[in-house]
């Protein structure tokens, strides 16, 4: 039943049917902007974190897994008892130690990272220089990606980094990435459609 108003149109809307084109078409349009959304956020990574591809034996990669399986296992010891600095400092800890203790280290870079070896003792003190630090597998089990981002303020001292990490095996991506496994099949299920 509708009751009028002043205007004298009746103030329930009439309720549509469903069908079950309506509903495929906005599953589509569902996918359709996660892929959007999707291609968004890889335009945004490339553009804010350096991303470098390291052979998975290199001793930085080790370091920086050290690093995590150390984390994972304080995490399961404390039991939520206590907080932990962020992974991600810890990880930063762990590639800093690792080329401040490379004997071949050139003293351009060693007096760039001079500045943040009193954090290696206190890796919480990082979470004002590194915003983003993570290492991840790889399709290719042979490499491993690092994908790190700093502060404005100690840009410097990672594009340094950088430097010495690509002289030693490593190599710098730029651009987009390509797409990752779910929005690959997303694409296939939509006929390749974005």
């Amino acid at each position: 039943m509708s009751t009028t108003t002043e205007n004298g149109r009746g103030s329930k809307r009439p309720r549509r049917q469903s069908s079950g084109n309506t509903d495929m078409t906005t599953l589509r349009d569902v996918v359709r902007l996660a892929m959007s959304t999707a291609a968004q956020l890889r335009l945004v990574k490339a553009a804010t974190l350096q991303t470098l591809l390291f052979p998975s034996d290199s001793s930085f990669v080790k370091a920086g897994h050290e690093a995590g399986a150390r984390y994972s296992a304080d995490v399961k010891l404390r039991n939520g008892g206590q907080t932990l600095p962020p992974p991600h400092t810890l990880i930063f800890a762990a590639l800093l130690q690792a080329t401040v203790l490379d004997p071949s280290l050139p003293t351009a870079v060693s007096a760039a990272v001079s500045q943040l070896i009193p954090g290696l003792q206190r890796p919480e003190t990082f979470t004002s220089v590194v915003t983003v630090c993570k290492l991840s597998k790889c399709f290719d089990r042979q490499k491993t990606r690092l994908e790190i981002a700093v502060t404005p303020q100690h840009f410097a001292v990672l594009q340094q980094l950088t430097e010495y990490w690509v002289s030693k095996g490593a190599v710098q991506k730029f651009g987009l990435a390509p797409r990752g496994p779910i929005e690959r099949s997303l694409a296939q299920e939509t006929n390749g459609d974005d």
